[in-house]
């Protein structure tokens, strides 16, 4: 068993002390069983509670994400897709967050060039601080409703339908610390370990991560609840990076003598184009309006890299990334990028390229 714990004091918090408790059984040789529990504190930063302000924009659908407020416009040029800022304020008043985490597992190694361990984890917070519920804004808004906590900057009338409501060209409000954060998923890792003919010796490492929640709930009566998996939300807070449901890789190493090849395979699964915290909509598109291509392929990249030690103090390494110059698939809804996804796909939009390294020590 092993116990740890972390103390902390802010002059505009307080104190905050938050425990680990880490516990490991041994049954046979072969198992061991595994959990922990801890608790954490983040305490807001200068960007969340002080006085700035940050501006982002999102192309938003009038006709699939406000149809009945784009009825009133006869569905004319105006209610054509359109670029909506989106401006989040510090929030004086913020409030730090609070986690509770935990984790069970198992590690199996039947024979010594094998090992295979598998978690479960589950992290919940509350107090959560995120950018505001846009979308609620916006749907109350195009529903004729007041809209307290928000901010909404409205575009000059439509000049087809001038007495009917504008579009809103920005929506403002500050950071809220939301109800709770909860997300959960699996945790798989194989590794492997083989001598071979001569001195070739074989080392392999694959490990997978797979989502099977990650759930925000947002203050309200009753509270909003919106699921942010296997899409591109929290599409405000990552600029569309989202949560894919699997990540993988798998290594493989291979030395003989001073030399070493490794080959790697990076995988990430496809996502929804669509993010519930910025339309309200589980189906609305970010970009497009048809939900049946309102998808982003998955995306696997392979690398080879190289190393060769001449003596104890002079190597050389070398290294041939996206080896199949594999391209990123098409994400036109995300903002840090132009059509593509640079957080998950960035060695797609790269492309295949090479590198020599020479290193001497003195």
């Amino acid at each position: 068993m092993n116990v740890s714990g972390r103390f902390d004091h802010y002059s505009d918090f307080g104190n905050s002390t938050t425990p680990k408790v880490g516990i490991k059984w041994t049954p046979l040789r072969q198992l061991a069983l595994r959990t922990t529990y801890s608790r954490g504190f983040r305490a807001p930063s200068f960007a969340e509670n002080g006085s700035s302000e940050s501006l982002g924009y999102i192309t938003f659908t009038p006709q699939t994400q406000a149809s009945a407020w784009a009825a009133l416009h006869n569905n004319d040029a105006y209610t054509n897709p359109y670029s909506l800022g989106l401006q989040n304020s510090a929030n004086p008043s913020i409030q730090p967050e609070k986690s509770e985490s935990g984790t069970f597992g198992v590690v199996f190694e039947p024979v010594g060039f094998a090992n295979v361990s598998a978690d479960y984890y589950v992290i919940k917070k509350t107090n959560v601080i995120v950018p505001p519920d846009t979308a609620t804004g916006l749907s109350e808004y195009f529903a004729g409703k007041p809209t307290p906590g928000y901010v909404i900057a409205l575009d000059n009338p439509d000049p087809q339908f001038p007495n009917a409501p504008p579009r809103p060209t920005v929506v403002a409000s500050g950071y809220l610390n939301a109800n709770s954060l909860q997300t959960d998923g699996i945790d798989i890792d194989l590794r492997l370990r083989a001598n071979l003919p001569g001195t070739l010796t074989y080392r392999g490492d694959i490990s997978a991560t797979k989502i099977l929640s990650w759930k925000m709930t947002f203050p309200g009566s009753p509270p909003v609840e919106q699921q942010y998996v296997g899409t591109e939300a929290p599409y405000i807070l990552s600029s569309g990076a989202g949560t894919p449901r699997y990540r993988a890789h798998f290594d493989n190493t291979f030395t003989i003598g001073p030399a070493t090849v490794t080959g790697t395979a990076r995988y990430v699964s496809g996502m929804d184009q669509t993010g519930v915290d910025a339309t309200g909509s589980t189906t609305a598109c970010l970009y497009g309006t048809n939900i049946a291509k309102c998808h982003i392929a998955s995306f696997t990249v392979l690398d080879l890299t190289g190393d060769y030690k001449f003596t104890d103090r002079i190597g050389a390494s070398w290294a041939v990334l996206n080896v199949t110059n594999r391209l990123p698939p098409l994400n036109p809804a995300n903002y840090a990028g132009v059509n593509y996804n640079p957080t998950y796909h960035f060695a797609g939009i790269l492309g295949r390229y090479w590198r020599l390294g020479l290193r001497v020590q003195f």
